[in-house]
């Protein structure tokens, strides 16, 4: 089943490869989630049976940024195999932030500005506040609603970035 799985996932990446070449002739960027699961070599029983070869997605520089996805900054995943490639040709890496759900209880702007800061700590770019319609509805007429905790998330993310930013 090697043979299927690494087969499977040259197909994706060669359609990254096309959806790359028509983003960058319209002036867009191409950003790919990776996954904790992903991280398992095709001889292996793999999510979706597919070989999801990010190293080669960034290698090439098919994806213009990577979004980490049930994965922590620190783990070796991130610091030995996506960090270094990232680095290598300036390609951000953010975390998805679960932690910040607005749904998520009166901590989670507290959790997200934390999170941010772990980010930066693991070198990576930042955090993906990630499903939007999560953060802000619109109403009929047009007109953003804040939802839950949103505001606080936004507020706690701002104070951090500004922190950063003066280091």
């Amino acid at each position: 089943y090697t043979a299927v799985r690494r087969i499977r996932g040259e197909f994706h990446t060669a359609f990254l490869r096309e959806a790359k070449a028509l983003l960058s002739a319209a002036g867009l960027k191409l950003e790919a989630h990776a996954e904790a699961r992903m991280a398992v070599p095709p001889e292996c029983d793999i999510y979706t049976q597919i070989h999801w070869d990010c190293a080669t997605w960034i290698d090439e520089g098919i994806v213009d940024g990577v979004n980490l996805k049930y994965l922590a900054p620190f783990s070796p995943f991130v610091q030995h195999e996506i960090m270094p490639r990232a680095r290598k040709r300036g390609i951000p890496v953010h975390v998805i932030s679960h932690c910040g759900e607005p749904r998520g209880g009166p901590r989670a702007p507290e959790l997200t500005a934390d999170l941010y800061d772990a980010t930066r700590i693991a070198g990576l770019n930042g955090v993906n506040l990630y499903e939007a319609w999560l953060y802000l509805r619109t109403t009929p007429r047009g007109e953003s609603v804040v939802r839950g905790s949103s505001a606080g998330i936004f507020e706690a993310l701002l104070d951090r970035v500004e922190t950063w930013a003066r280091k």
